[in-house]
């Protein structure tokens, strides 16, 4: 949020002198861009969230093999659960609770969804290509 409202008034504060002339827009940019930054930063959270986690998703892109280490995807800015595996070998070794811990964490729904499933869903979320694939 910090950091966007000086872009707002570089952005706002051109267009309102613009608009209604040097002195009115030095006595109304700023607050125009007070008043607008912080709907700004609000509007900007989900694509920050998800621009954090592009890079550990294309990291993991490259987990074909168990030991490969896994980079924890971060979601909605939530902390990292404990349980986080290390690699593809845990991940497939996870039990039922620890794979529900994951899926409450990305948002993913568990009631009548087998085991398999879910555990599938994890991996798609963490951007870890499926078993069968090998380069």
């Amino acid at each position: 949020a910090a950091a966007v409202g000086p872009a707002v008034a570089a952005a706002v504060g051109p267009a309102v002198a613009a608009a209604v002339g040097p002195a009115v827009a030095a006595a109304v940019g700023p607050a125009v861009a007070a008043a607008v930054g912080p709907a700004v930063a609000a509007a900007m959270l989900p694509f920050q969230h998800q621009l954090a986690a592009l890079e550990p998703r294309l990291a993991n892109s490259h987990c074909i093999h168990d030991a490969d280490p896994i980079e924890p995807v971060p979601y909605a800015g939530a902390a990292i659960p404990a349980i986080y595996p290390a690699n593809r070998a845990e991940l497939g070794d996870l039990l039922a609770p620890s794979v529900d811990v994951l899926c409450a964490y990305y948002g993913i729904p568990t009631a009548g969804v087998p085991l398999l499933v879910r555990r599938n869903r994890v991996r798609v979320k963490m951007g870890i290509p499926p078993p069968s694939y090998r380069h």
